[in-house]
């Protein structure tokens, strides 16, 4: 029961344009404002406003557009609800299911998956253009980060071990690393 009223909530909000056109218009209102406060990043460092080793990680231009491009998300969830009302359709809604709760339940769920699923490609493409735009030696790897935590939880316990080494970065990281081993035999 429930699952044909998913059915046929996906079916009646994809078969419109404007849910397409909201997603679309979300997606590249949190690209945009990504690349624009990475671009704002990089021209900063070329002014001399930031000191030369200021970084930036690529969350940190995401997730505030992110948030900038939830309104238009929420905007899309609202129009999946309310549009039916508009068109008057609600009535052949209610008599096909006249029981609230799986209705909204349905476009409740299918609101929220595709917002989710467009959300998520959305931030990794955005995430994807800001490293490109960062400066290279700006761009640090996952490896890098969980090191820097393991490094700054062996600090707080007092533990010193071969984390305490300076981590190389960069396409010359591992010619570094022989080089510094070739120098501690």
């Amino acid at each position: 029961m429930i699952v044909d009223a998913v059915r046929a909530e996906w079916g009646k909000t994809w078969s419109l344009r404007s849910p397409f056109l909201c997603l679309a218009g979300a997606s590249v209102l949190i690209c945009a404002t990504a690349w624009s406060l990475a671009n704002d990043f990089v021209y900063g460092l070329a002014r001399g406003d930031r000191g030369s080793g200021t970084t930036m990680e690529p969350i940190d231009a995401v997730a505030p557009a992110l948030q900038f491009g939830l309104l238009l998300l929420a905007a899309f969830v609202l129009l999946t609800v309310t549009s039916e009302y508009v068109s008057g359709s609600i009535r052949s809604t209610l008599l096909a299911e006249p029981r609230r709760w799986p209705m909204l339940a349905a476009k409740t769920a299918v609101s929220a998956f595709s917002a989710a699923l467009v959300a998520l490609v959305t931030v990794a493409v955005a995430g994807e253009l800001v490293q490109l735009h960062l400066p290279r030696g700006d761009q640090r790897h996952l490896g890098d980060r969980r090191l820097d935590r393991i490094r700054h939880r062996s600090h707080q316990v007092g533990l010193r071990h071969a984390c305490d080494a300076p981590v190389p970065t960069g396409p010359t990281s591992q010619r570094a690393v022989a080089h510094r081993d070739a120098r501690a035999v």
